[in-house]
C-alpha cells in the first residue's frame, strides 16, 4: 500500500486536529478537530477520524504535546498517555512517527511564505540562520531549528519548565503570588492559563478579587479597555518577550523567532503595542545581535499538521 495520503495528527492539551496529506509538502485536507474534554483516548479518537474518511491508511504523523523520549508517551497538559508500538499495531499502520509539537512546528518554518506570518517589531531573518518557535497554549513549547550540512535539524525542548525570571517590580509580586501553589515556571506565566492567573494575582494586589474564569475572557477585557485586563495581557506579552529573547540568544536564531498557538493571531494589535519586542531586545550586553533578531507571528493554519508531514518525509523517523 502506497505511503500517501497519510494521517497527520496535531494532539494539543486543549484539542486535537486530524487532517490527511498527499506528501511531505502538501497542504493539510479534510481536517477535522475535537476537543480532548469531548472524551475518550488517543486511539479512539484516531479511529474514529479514519472510519469518518473511509479508513485505508497506512501511514501516520503524530505531534503530541510533550517529550518523545520512549515508546510510552504522556503528553503535557493531557490525560492522552498511550504507547507507540501499541497504538501503530491497534490502527494497523505500516509506518507511525510519533514527534514533540514543537519539533513538528520547527519542521514547518522552511514551508512557510510572506503570507503565513505578520511581523512584530524589527530585525531582518538571515536565510540559512538557526530559526526558533515558541508559543503559548494550554502550555508553553519551544524548539529550533538549525542548518547542519545543508539540512535543516530540529531539535525539541521542554524549555518551558524552566524557572522565571521576574524583571520589575509587578513580575516580581506576581510570581510571588504564583509561588504560593509551587515552582513557578515559564509554563506557568506564559500560557492561557498563565494570563488568567496574572489577571488574578493583579486583582489580588489591587485588594480585590477578579470575577473571570477563562482566559479569554481576561483577553476580551483587556480588548474592551478594561485596566485591569490590559494590565494582565501587557505583562504577559512583557514575559513573552524576554522568554523569547532568551531563546532568541541560546541559540543564536538570526534566523529568525516565530511565535506559535492559536491565541496570537487573534491579538496582534495588542501584541504589537505592548512591550513584547522592547523585552526582547532588553538583552545587554548582546542589544546589537538581540536587535537584528527579527520576531513574527505564525498566522498559517494549521502549521503543526504541516510539520507532522513534514516529519512524515524525514528518513530519520521511523
Amino acid at each position: 500500500m502506497s505511503l500517501w495520503p497519510a494521517l497527520v495528527v496535531d494532539l494539543g492539551g486543549t484539542h486535537v486536529r486530524f487532517g490527511l496529506v498527499d506528501g511531505p509538502e502538501a497542504e493539510p485536507r479534510a481536517v477535522k478537530e475535537r476537543l480532548l474534554a469531548d472524551g475518550g483516548d488517543f486511539e479512539q479518537a484516531i479511529g474514529d477520524y479514519l472510519r469518518s474518511i473511509g479508513g485505508g491508511i497506512a501511514a501516520a504523523s503524530l505531534a503530541v504535546n510533550g517529550p518523545v523520549t520512549a515508546d510510552e508517551v504522556t503528553p503535557s497538559n493531557s490525560t492522552w498517555h498511550f504507547s507507540i508500538s501499541a497504538l501503530k499495531r491497534a490502527l494497523g499502520f505500516e509506518r507511525l512517527v510519533v514527534v514533540n509539537d514543537f519539533h513538528a512546528l520547527a519542521l514547518a518554518l522552511p514551508r512557510l511564505g510572506p503570507g503565513d506570518v505578520v511581523p512584530v517589531g524589527g530585525g531582518r531573518a538571515q536565510a540559512d540562520g538557526a530559526r526558533v518557535v515558541l508559543g503559548p497554549g494550554t502550555g508553553f513549547g519551544v524548539a529550533a531549528l538549525l542548518r547542519h550540512r545543508g539540512a535543516w535539524v530540529p531539535v525539541a525542548s521542554e524549555a518551558g519548565q524552566m524557572s522565571f525570571a521576574p524583571l520589575d517590580e509587578q513580575e516580581a509580586r506576581v510570581a510571588a503570588i504564583l509561588a504560593r501553589s509551587g515552582r513557578v515556571t515559564v509554563e506557568r506565566v506564559v500560557c492561557g492559563p498563565g494570563l488568567l492567573e496574572i489577571d488574578r494575582a493583579l486583582a489580588e494586589i489591587d485588594g480585590t478579587v477578579s470575577m473571570r474564569t477563562r482566559p479569554e475572557q481576561v483577553a476580551e477585557a483587556a480588548v474592551a479597555g478594561d485596566p485591569r485586563a490590559c494590565r494582565a495581557l501587557d505583562q504577559f506579552f512583557a514575559a513573552l518577550g524576554s522568554v523569547a529573547g532568551d531563546a532568541a540568544l541560546a541559540f543564536c536564531a538570526t534566523g529568525g523567532v516565530y511565535l506559535a498557538g492559536g491565541v496570537l493571531p487573534k491579538l496582534l494589535g495588542p501584541l504589537a503595542g505592548s512591550r513584547f519586542r522592547a523585552r526582547f531586545e532588553d538583552k545587554p550586553p548582546l542589544a546589537a545581535l538581540i536587535q537584528a533578531i527579527s520576531t513574527s507571528v505564525i498566522t498559517r493554519s494549521y502549521p503543526g499538521l504541516v510539520g507532522a508531514a513534514a516529519a512524515l518525509g524525514d528518513n530519520k523517523h521511523s
